[in-house]
């Protein structure tokens, strides 16, 4: 038996913390280092905007699937959102970013990288474990 206390929930304070990680990874593509060579800057800006474009008209036709489906006539909210319905199209959005001109000076980027994947990993699992067993 383990008391928390009002202000500590740790079911929510995980879930924060996989959610600040998460959007970090999110925004890793500015900082690869390998990178997909185009043949031109015009076809590099091509891609960008043709992935960035499909990202943005596909969330589009979903949020406005769901206020339509979900939310009452009138309402402000945008009721019946989960991330399970953006999260297919996230890549194109990830791509785009991967066009950014950033230089990457971090040594061992990759290792770097590698270990918070695996701390969001423990992170949701200890989460989940959490939920089990006191949620």
């Amino acid at each position: 038996y383990m008391p928390f206390t009002a202000e500590f929930n740790a079911p929510d304070i995980t879930s924060g913390l996989c959610k600040i990680l998460g959007v970090f990874l999110c925004f890793c593509p500015f900082m690869e280092q390998r990178r997909y060579a185009f043949a031109s800057e015009k076809e590099k800006k091509k891609f960008t905007i043709f992935t960035g474009g499909i990202f943005l008209i596909v969330s589009f036709l979903v949020l406005a699937s769901l206020y339509a489906g979900f939310s009452s006539v009138g309402d402000k909210a945008l009721l019946g959102v989960q991330p399970r319905y953006l999260l297919p199209i996230i890549i194109l959005f990830m791509l785009s970013l991967a066009n950014i001109n950033v230089e990457n000076k971090i040594k061992n980027y990759d290792k770097k990288l590698t270990f918070l994947i695996a701390l969001n990993t423990c992170v949701m699992l200890s989460g989940l474990m959490v939920n089990a067993f006191y949620g």
